[in-house]
């Protein structure tokens, strides 16, 4: 069976310079010069000013307190609009942060929560509003700057959970966590980042990674234990020399699906995939809601698939309690999408081989 997901990070070869220095340095945790050194090298790479990118030990956590930071005096009860169509983790990390849950559909052509979809639903919400958390799907650009104007507009802060992100990030005022688990393109085991141009929501998200504690060690906020140990700041550091020669490998084979997928009547990617961005999971849209017949199909031919997102968070026993909007493209999506297999691995044959079936299937119906 072809997986559909075969995550690939660095060799423990690359990993032991950097274990090294953590044996001559004898620090382990507690933002060490590994950790440092990874925050800087990640704002340079996505050429932001130091102290605007921060770490956490996973993507769900540095939600959360993200999250406390921008709405913190907002908890009581007060609603976080967010899409169904998104991973578990992003109520879980509301609800975590205080927030409740309020479910809202997405755009049926990016599968995106968009300001103008988030306008509408404020119109209607059963309750006050805490902030509103948009997602990306499946490394999907999310527009960071479109949300500043919305606050702008609405007092409203804005979270995006950008978790599928990495190759193209458009940061902003507005927040946006990145996940880097092994599951994405750029992966470390586990781990995250929070990333924003507004420098005082930062050095406030600093204090509340760490217990909300400041150098007095007293709790000046509400906070938690988001703090990254050296070691896993050796994977990332590892993960980053090899960064330009993995992306290069990964642009290429979304480069080759998205050429041999263009081919097959019936089936699309999202905007822009192949072309500027590509995340760590490859996910199609078929024209009619054969998801499911497709799975089975490809599956009997030994590819392995996974409907990543389920049918949507409002469907799931831990979340249907919560409220919602009408969800009609929500729904269609979760009958219509398919991941299927990609990673640093798959070769050009299997490419082509996952394509033919999937014609096959097409032509069939």
């Amino acid at each position: 069976m072809m997986p559909v997901c075969r995550p690939v990070l660095t060799t423990h070869e690359a990993i032991i310079p950097y274990l090294k220095r953590i044996d001559d340095n004898q620090v382990y945790g507690n933002d060490g010069p590994l950790l440092l050194e990874l925050e800087r090298r990640l704002c340079h790479h996505f050429n932001l000013e130091k102290g605007r990118l921060l770490c956490a030990v996973n993507g769900t956590v540095a939600l959360q307190v993200a999250l406390l930071a921008l709405s913190e005096n907002k908890m009581n009860n007060f609603l976080c609009l967010m899409p169904s169509w998104t991973f578990t983790a992003t109520p879980a990390a509301a609800f975590s942060a205080g927030l409740t849950p309020y479910f809202v559909d997405v755009d049926k052509e990016t599968w995106a929560l968009t300001p103008e979809i988030a306008e509408k639903a404020l119109k209607n919400v059963p309750g006050k509003v805490g902030c509103v958390m948009t997602v990306s799907p499946f490394g999907y650009p999310i527009p960071t700057e479109e949300w500043d104007f919305f606050t702008e507009k609405t007092g409203i802060p804005v979270l995006v959970d950008g978790a599928g992100m990495f190759v193209e990030v458009e940061f902003a005022n507005t927040p946006i966590v990145v996940s880097m688990h092994t599951t994405k393109c750029f992966g470390m085991g586990e781990g995250g980042f929070i990333a924003s141009k507004n420098l005082n929501l930062m050095e406030e998200i600093a204090y509340r990674r760490n217990f909300g504690m400041s150098s007095d060690r007293l709790s000046h906020f509400i906070g938690t234990n988001a703090k990254v140990s050296e070691y896993a700041a050796a994977v990332g550091l590892a993960q980053l020399d090899d960064w330009p020669n993995k992306s290069q490998i990964l642009l290429e084979k979304a480069r080759l699906y998205k050429e041999q997928l263009s081919k097959i009547r019936g089936i699309r990617l999202q905007p822009g995939y192949g072309e500027s961005w590509f995340g760590g999971n490859l996910v199609i849209e078929f024209e009619k809601p054969v998801a499911l017949e497709a799975s089975e199909f490809l599956n009997q031919h030994d590819i392995e698939t996974k409907f990543w997102w389920r049918q949507g968070c409002h469907l799931q026993e831990a979340y249907r309690q919560f409220e919602s909007t009408p969800l009609p493209n929500t729904e269609i999506l979760a009958s219509s999408t398919l991941g299927i297999p990609f990673s640093v691995k798959l070769s050009e044959h299997e490419i082509s081989y996952i394509c033919d079936t999937l014609n096959r299937f097409v032509e069939s119906k």
